[in-house]
């Protein structure tokens, strides 16, 4: 599985924009995370485009790796904005990885701890 696409997607809630991130994947996986910044919406969205290059190609089920990676390019502006791309980034990134083990997370996390929980 190889990430395809990344992208910043904006949503009018009415007294501010939503920020989202999109990434999909080149066997049909779509994960989403949230972002928003109600004072610099597009600075996100600046942000999280830049990251695209460093992340198409990659495995999305590799996030810490991932993160670190992408910390590492934001190195010389820590903070604000780009810490809210990457976040957005790595929300995406666990959705996918949680879409790809098949049952809810909650689920894996309740058999992890007690194998007699009902799911």
């Amino acid at each position: 599985m190889r990430i395809t696409r990344v992208q910043a997607v904006h949503c009018d809630a009415g007294w501010r924009p939503w920020t989202f991130v999109k990434v999909d994947t080149d066997v049909g996986l779509v994960g989403w995370g949230e972002c928003s910044d109600s004072r610099n919406p597009y600075g996100v969205a600046g942000s999280v485009r830049d990251l695209e290059d460093l992340l198409v190609g990659e495995d999305p089920r590799a996030i810490e790796r991932l993160y670190w990676d992408m910390l590492r390019a934001f190195r010389q502006n820590l903070g604000g904005t780009s810490h809210k791309a990457i976040a957005g980034v790595e929300l995406a990134l666990w959705d996918i990885k949680a879409k790809a083990l098949g049952p809810r997370p909650v689920v894996l996390v309740a058999l992890r701890h007690n194998a007699r929980t009902p799911c």
